[in-house]
């Protein structure tokens, strides 16, 4: 169960790609909602003796714009704060008794001929926040799959979800995990970063996620999980 270098090296990209897309969503959407407060703020200002109508119609326009910035803060905060907690590992013997426990809505496959060493929590964390992206993003979920992986001669958990999806282009799978991509107006129930926390989650647990459309209409997101190493 000891890293070895390259295991190392996967995991420091992991982490840094994590926190690369953690500052960039701080500076474009959280930045954004404050920008729209000061811009609202000043039409309010400037318009203020117009009219009540007015008064009221930037005043709501404040308020909506920091509430979201706000909202969206607290989402990315408290992911990064979980998934960044301190480690602790555990042999797993039956994974598949612990995610059976998780409730899941999509389908979960196991393929384990050995047991897993790291943390619980974050493993689970990962499964759910993997069934809440396959479910989000599918045109099927009764097609939906999580693969868990693991043979006796690796020293990873390959944890692979699939879904039949349209909303995914080619173009766009790459920039899958970014924090508040699916965070749309037509999702209201989108709430915090599921897709986001797949990837910097796994990046704590020193593994990495990555996604592809290896076929036309078929979403994978596969999730590399490396033996933690022992203390």
């Amino acid at each position: 169960m000891v890293k070895d270098i390259k295991n190392d090296k996967l995991a420091y990209d992991a982490i840094f790609e994590s926190f690369n897309l953690f500052l960039s969503t701080l500076h474009h959407d959280v930045s954004a909602s404050l920008r729209h407060t000061h811009g609202f703020a000043s039409l309010l200002k400037e318009q203020w003796q117009d009219s009540p109508e007015v008064v009221d119609r930037w005043a709501d326009q404040i308020t909506t714009a920091s509430q979201h910035g706000q909202a969206q803060l607290v989402a990315l905060t408290q992911c990064m704060r979980r998934a960044f907690a301190p480690n602790t590992p555990e042999v797993l013997e039956r994974l598949d008794l612990l995610v059976q426990q998780l409730d899941l809505k999509t389908c979960a496959l196991f393929e384990l001929e050995r047991c897993v060493y790291t943390d619980p929590v974050k493993v689970e964390e990962i499964y759910q926040a993997l069934d809440q992206a396959l479910v989000l993003l599918s045109n099927d979920q009764s097609q939906n799959r999580i693969i868990s992986q693991m043979a006796k001669d690796r020293r990873y958990l390959r944890i692979v979800g699939t879904a039949p999806t349209t909303l995914i282009r080619p173009t766009n799978v790459d920039r899958l995990f970014t924090p508040m991509k699916f965070d749309q107006p037509d999702r209201p129930k989108v709430n915090h970063p599921v897709i986001f926390q797949i990837k910097a989650t796994a990046a704590a647990l020193h593994g990495n996620a990555h996604a592809s459309l290896p076929e036309e209409g078929v979403l994978r997101i596969e999730v590399i999980l490396p033996d933690l190493p022992e203390r």
